[in-house]
């Protein structure tokens, strides 16, 4: 009898177990891995904004117009109310700017968060400065008579037919050079008016040119200074820069009249200050009167008011 190793034993057992079926062909998988689908939401913006109320420091007065500009370059306005919104702004720290005429600028930082609106108010401070500048010296001229002395003065038709204007000049040492300034208004106190009534008197202001420095004691048509010509018979003032014109009304409509002599300042920047000249545009069969700086009344001598602030 054959004896049966182990090694045989098994090699049998096997090929019975396979013969059974207990034993198949081993395939790989065909599951599929399983697919996650998100649920539905809404995902965060991805920018952020700011807004918020411009004011004047101490009033609380909302603030129009004022310029909003920020890193990126945008700029807005602020509205009537004084507000303003910034959207579409990227997250972190944006620096704003607030910018407005006779107001002092500031810069705020803000850091942006996406999806949050974020608030800024600011408050300006006003930088505006008001000074009253003494006339301190003033005559008409005409080639019917001049007078630097007087108590009053004239423009239009006031020496029998003549052509009559004003000479002015103040001070303004006071004002720095590099400021802007906002208004400036030459103030007069009325005299007397002939007729009383009709047409107003259109006038111009022009400044007087470089050089052409005058003497109110000695001041005529032709001569500027005692024995000394004007370039052009006159008064030599620069036509080439017109700082206002405007209307004298005939008749007491107003106590003061108002002559507006703001660009006479950046004229002075870069000429001599050697006053203005207020002329008719045209003949005229009318004049008006004012008080000159000589009168007894001293309420109502002739001075500006000039309001400015430095950029």
């Amino acid at each position: 009898m054959k004896r049966f190793t182990i090694l045989g034993i098994l090699t049998i057992f096997v090929v019975l177990l396979i013969i059974s079926g207990c034993i198949g062909e081993v395939t790989p998988s065909t599951t599929s891995t399983p697919t996650i689908t998100p649920l539905t939401s809404t995902a965060p913006s991805a920018t952020g904004s700011v807004h918020g109320i411009v004011t004047e420091k101490g009033t609380g007065k909302p603030l129009s117009d004022v310029m909003i500009t920020g890193d990126i370059g945008y700029a807005v306005t602020t509205g009537s109310d004084g507000s303003y919104r910034i959207t579409g702004l990227a997250p972190g720290y944006n620096a704003f700017e607030f910018t407005k005429e006779g107001y002092i600028g500031i810069i705020k930082s803000v850091e942006i968060v996406a999806g949050q609106d974020k608030e800024c108010n600011v408050k300006m401070v006003n930088s505006t400065a008001t000074q009253k500048l003494l006339v301190i010296q003033d005559a008409y001229i005409s080639q019917g008579g001049s007078n630097g002395s007087a108590s009053f003065l004239g423009i239009g038709d006031y020496l029998t037919s003549f052509d009559t204007r004003m000479l002015f000049q103040f001070d303004i040492s006071s004002i720095p050079l590099d400021v802007k300034v906002i208004s400036a208004k030459l103030k007069l106190g009325r005299f007397d008016t002939n007729p009383f009534s009709g047409d107003p008197i259109p006038y111009v202001v022009y400044p007087i040119k470089n050089g052409e420095d005058w003497n109110e004691s000695a001041v005529t048509w032709n001569l500027r200074k005692s024995s000394v010509f004007w370039s052009t018979p006159g008064g030599s003032f620069d036509e080439t820069y017109e700082i206002s014109m405007g209307n004298f009304p005939l008749g007491s409509t107003s106590q003061w009249e108002k002559v507006d002599v703001a660009k006479a300042f950046e004229y002075w920047k870069t000429h001599d200050n050697n006053g203005i000249m207020v002329k008719t545009t045209h003949s005229t069969t009318a004049w008006v009167m004012f008080i000159s700086k000589d009168s007894l009344s001293t309420e109502s001598h002739p001075y500006v008011e000039v309001t400015y602030y430095i950029p």
